[in-house]
């Protein structure tokens, strides 16, 4: 019999416990073998595998083959490089780097080891980006001239809280660039981007930002992004995480003849005709990107989001590190809505008519400032353009 592939885990709490539970459940199938956890709190249940306080120490004592790393974005560059110099390969969550530069000395040492580096936008292992590739090339709304994307999310204090890197532009001296544009949505961008075909670097062109805060934080909850690309289909995203309620997020896909809408975190699709009739709606499937990542091993497919597949994303991230900070919005357009806990309550701040805004934005191709939302119409400018 074959060996199971060993696993590390690196971050096993918050969204790495998820990693965790996935790897155990792969490995009760006999398809992993869990090797070691490493993170500076123990974990918090019996996983029967060796746990290490740092990377580099587990994998001088522990024999590995994957390392998955889940950990704040500012360790991805100095995790991975210890993983690939151990002869691992690796599953990297998004974003990859948390600047362009770190971005391309990471990829400059995959390239070097052999080894194979999956990054972790999961929204790309949906079967609908291919299909969506094809049927967009097929002309199945027309020829496409723009792409929409809207996101309506409401996240409490506790959410920028949850760690001392939450909310942060940079963190002792070291970049994180934890933003609504490039963390909680970055897989609408990495999706977009990768259905028109304009994934890497430099196929993405100028990028407009118009970025806003409510919460008191360093980087930006409130956002409009537009961004040119060699496709010549602009990409404008309007996002927020101080939204009323909640709503899955969409990428629309505007053609002459109609419109496709992917909400991306359902995978589920509606074609529409030129009238905004729905014709067609199709659900699809999800390839796992750890299991993906083991059958890439063995030479049996190709990886679903490889390390230089993503580089289109990372110009947006590192146009956004570079920016101004975001404007504040004046607490008058802003309420609070207390939401109960297990621990008491909480506060989540609503700004006002934002998922009209939102909405607008992304079906017009507008920044906020451009479209006149009340938040962006007072004071100096923030609307920059960045080649």
């Amino acid at each position: 019999m074959k060996r199971a592939p060993a696993i590390v885990v690196v971050g096993i709490h918050g969204h790495g416990a998820g990693h965790l539970r996935h790897v155990l459940e792969l490995q009760d199938h006999g398809r992993t073998r869990l090797a070691a956890t490493v993170d500076l709190q123990p974990p918090e249940v019996e996983t029967g595998a060796p746990h290490w306080e740092t990377l580099r120490r587990c994998l001088e004592a522990v024999d590995a083959d994957v390392v998955i790393i889940a950990t704040p974005i500012a360790t991805h560059l100095e995790l991975a490089t210890t993983a690939l110099s151990g002869g691992c390969d690796v599953l990297l969550e998004k974003p990859p780097t948390a600047s362009m530069e770190d971005y391309h000395r990471l990829q400059m040492t995959a390239d070097r080891s052999g080894r194979l580096v999956q990054v972790g936008f999961q929204a790309l292992g949906s079967t609908a980006v291919p299909w969506l590739r094809r049927a967009l090339a097929a002309e199945m709304i027309g020829s496409v001239r723009a792409v929409g994307i809207e996101g309506c999310w409401s996240r409490p204090i506790s959410y920028w809280r949850r760690a001392r890197w939450a909310g942060r532009r940079s963190l002792d001296g070291r970049d994180v660039v934890d933003g609504v544009l490039t963390n909680p949505f970055a897989h609408a961008f990495a999706s977009a981007l990768t259905i028109l075909g304009c994934g890497r670097s430099d196929a993405v062109g100028p990028i407009t930002l118009d970025q806003y805060r409510v919460n008191d934080i360093q980087a930006d909850d409130t956002s409009t992004a537009r961004i040119q690309n060699r496709a010549g289909v602009p990409i404008t995203a309007a996002l927020t995480l101080c939204a009323g309620s909640e709503a899955p997020p969409l990428i629309t896909f505007y053609g002459d003849q109609g419109a496709v809408v992917l909400a991306y975190t359902e995978d589920r699709a509606r074609q529409l005709d030129a009238h905004g009739n729905t014709v067609a709606a199709i659900e699809y499937g999800r390839r796992d990107l750890l299991c993906n990542l083991l059958s890439a091993r063995r030479g049996e497919e190709e990886l679903l989001v490889p390390l230089e597949s993503v580089s289109g994303f990372m110009v947006l991230l590192e146009t956004v590190r570079l920016a101004p900070d975001p404007r504040p919005i004046a607490p008058e357009l802003v309420t609070w809505r207390d939401e109960p806990t297990a621990d008491g309550l909480d506060r989540a701040p609503v700004l006002r008519d934002a998922a009209e805004w939102v909405h607008r934005c992304a079906s017009t191709g507008q920044t906020f400032r451009e479209a006149g939302a009340p938040w962006a119409t007072a004071g100096g400018s923030s609307l920059r353009c960045f080649s």
